[in-house]
């Protein structure tokens, strides 16, 4: 399987379709979990993706659970992005995994669910320099996929 984006409970269309065109552009496959605006239902997302939807293997999970059992029966690796006391420095993620990663984004507002967590088998941050700790979802689901993919 190719390097993976799940996307699990994001609000905004506009976020869902900017990450799956940077996932088509960066060859990356794409799971929606939960509530997520998809390219299937959602016009906005249709419009903005420009097509990319129809390149990127996607795949949409209402059901978490389901989710999450195919992500753990189909990746070796299934990491989160958020700044933890034992999270691992996204430049140093690629001695821990092993290409066939999937790298959740969520729902910074709601938080991931407790289902979720409990299946993550790292949990990765990207290192920042300004006074800030966060960023959007779609820059930070950029940074992660072009770390996967960076020789």
């Amino acid at each position: 399987m190719k390097p993976t984006i799940a996307l699990e409970n994001i609000r905004s269309a506009y976020n869902v379709w900017n990450i799956i065109r940077t996932a088509d552009s960066l060859w990356f496959d794409v799971i929606l979990l939960w509530y997520s605006p998809s390219p299937f239902e959602n016009e906005k997302v249709i419009k903005s993706s420009l097509g990319a939807e129809n390149n990127v293997n996607l795949k949409q999970f209402y059901n978490v659970a389901k989710g999450l059992d195919f992500i753990k029966q189909n990746y070796d690796t299934f990491t989160w992005a958020e700044l933890t006391s034992d999270a691992v420095s996204i430049y140093d993620l690629k001695e821990k995994i092993k290409w066939n990663v999937c790298i959740l984004m969520w729902n910074e507002v709601k938080w991931v669910s407790i289902e979720t967590m409990e299946q993550l088998d790292i949990i990765t941050f990207i290192p920042m320099k300004g006074i800030k700790e966060s960023m959007n979802v779609c820059e930070a689901a950029s940074i992660f996929m072009y770390e996967i993919l960076r020789p």
